[in-house]
């Protein structure tokens, strides 16, 4: 450690080895957000957009649309993302795997998103044409995902290992600090209104194009050119993101332990679920990515504004509420990213499903207020709890646990059929929570959240059962302790269902081979 430096400054460097890594990591707080104010913008500009959507209509085809067609054209733009999003996932995704993390991370949703999605809804306020921002959607849905999965990939396989679950974490101040930015640049005076609303993807593109502009300037993920057979190039990487001290050595010889499966080998799903520790991470991420779609906070996010007129807010108390919490609990972001590192996954886990079920808890007393025309002030503290609970979950950076357990407990091989796998399964669950939620909670009231509560209880046991400790370890060392999970849990040695054709132990056929 230089001698020369500050004691303050000796021990950031210490935790943030790195200034490239860093400046890497804060663009894509900052700028990297740019698809998240696009995907935000159809909801929080929903009055202007509207008015475009009827004037398009008119102006090109002569048609008034009445209410069922109204509606019909907002489900169809509904619909785009969702396409969009689909098309990302099947033949995105895997190009992660011969184009590299960078590549898929940076430049591909850089121009879907940010360049055509963003020019193809100024365009749409310009020409008045709705098709053109429905084209725009399309191109927004197959970024945002992508964006979000290659990122946190790609910077994880940058970072040492004593800060990969922080680095993950800390990203998601991104989707934060764009729900904050939208509240504001979404207001009238603004540019919420119809005059103005295409401002907002004109800042997009250009965050995108800022964003581009400083991160092409690093090197791929040296874990990739490694897998690439690249060793020189690797090297160098590792240098750039760990700092010059580091022991490349090391390093080198734990992505070899990682590398037993050829990268070009991948795995389908059905040959990851025959595989006994395989299946173990697969269910490990897709209990995570249930409980972030089916956890009572997602349902106050989808459902802030309705649930909040129920107990007494109007519209400006609901967003400045809104700004004021978001704000002021922002910092925890960082407090979590330490935690996480400093007190492991599973404490993090811990402390999420308590807050949540603590949120069920006033979200069903608010409900218990409402269907007994009690609202008033206690409402209203029921109500600003709920914000509350939910803040801290979300700055807790619970939301990016799923990609964080994918960089961590899936070795290469495997990612691709894990993330389509989680990926489906997301979508599905926000659909489910999307079309059971309005009907359920008018026709059984309080009694919605019990379902919810006994979701949040059941999986988060599930979760605390099966996850093993990850906080500093390489990626091998996380799947031995899988394995160890697995065979006590199974009370037994023999590890059946491998799905490969020798019968080695996992650690055996990791420590084969020449690696560099």
């Amino acid at each position: 450690m230089p001698f020369g430096l500050p004691v303050r400054i000796r021990i950031r460097m210490d935790y943030l080895p790195s200034w490239p890594l860093g400046i890497r990591i804060a663009s894509q707080c900052i700028f990297g957000s740019f698809t998240t104010y696009l995907i935000l913008g159809f909801s929080t500009l929903a009055e202007p957009l509207e008015r475009m959507y009827n004037e398009s209509i008119y102006y090109h085809y002569g048609v008034v649309l009445d209410r069922q067609s109204f509606a019909y054209i907002v489900g169809m733009i509904s619909a785009a993302k969702i396409i969009g999003s689909m098309f990302s996932l099947m033949a995105l995704y895997p190009l992660m795997d011969t184009l590299g993390r960078r590549v898929m991370a940076l430049h591909f949703p850089c121009l879907l998103g940010g360049v055509i999605g963003a020019a193809c809804q100024i365009l749409s306020k310009v020409l008045l044409s709705v098709e053109l921002f429905f084209l725009g959607e399309l191109f927004i849905g197959a970024a945002f995902p992508l964006m979000n999965y290659a990122s946190i990939m790609y910077l994880s396989e940058c970072a040492p290992n004593r800060i990969r679950g922080a680095t993950a974490l800390i990203l998601g101040t991104s989707g934060i600090t764009a729900w904050i930015g939208m509240s504001v640049l979404a207001k009238p005076h603004v540019f919420g209104s119809f005059e103005n609303w295409h401002y907002i993807p004109l800042i997009s593109a250009i965050m995108a194009v800022i964003h581009f502009a400083i991160c092409v300037m690093f090197p791929e993920s040296p874990k990739y050119l490694f897998y690439q057979g690249k060793i020189a190039e690797a090297s160098r990487a590792i240098k750039i993101f760990h700092g010059p001290d580091v022991k490349v050595e090391e390093i080198l010889e734990q992505y070899g332990r990682e590398h037993h499966h050829p990268l070009e080998e991948q795995a389908t799903l059905w040959k990851v679920w025959q595989d006994t520790e395989y299946r173990e991470a697969l269910l490990i991420v897709l209990l995570f990515d249930l409980t972030n779609q089916l956890s009572p906070n997602n349902i106050d996010v989808n459902y802030h504004v309705a649930i909040r007129k129920k107990l007494g807010y109007n519209v400006d108390e609901i967003m400045f509420q809104r700004i004021l919490i978001s704000g002021s609990l922002f910092p925890l972001n960082f407090v979590a990213a330490y935690a996480v590192e400093r007190f492991g996954r599973r404490f993090i886990t811990a402390f999420c499903g308590v807050a949540l079920f603590i949120q069920v808890l006033f979200l069903a007393s608010g409900q218990v207020l409402y269907d007994l025309g009690q609202i008033g002030l206690l409402s209203k503290i029921t109500g600003t709890a709920v914000n509350l609970l939910g803040n801290l979950v979300s700055n807790s950076g619970f939301g990016n646990m799923t990609y964080l357990m994918m960089a961590e407990l899936c070795v290469p091989s495997i990612r691709t059929a894990v993330a389509q796998t989680a990926a489906l399964v997301a979508m599905v669950g926000q659909m489910v929570v999307f079309s059971t939620y309005p009907p359920l909670i008018n026709s059984i009231g309080a009694w919605y959240y019990a379902i919810t509560g006994f979701f949040v209880v059941t999986l988060f046991t599930a979760i605390l059962r099966r996850l093993p400790e990850t906080r500093r370890l390489s990626v091998n060392a996380i799947i031995d302790n899988l394995e160890q999970v697995v065979r006590s849990r199974a009370n037994t040695y023999q590890i059946r269902s491998r799905a490969h054709t020798e019968q080695d132990p996992l650690l055996g056929r990791r420590n084969t081979g020449d690696y560099y």
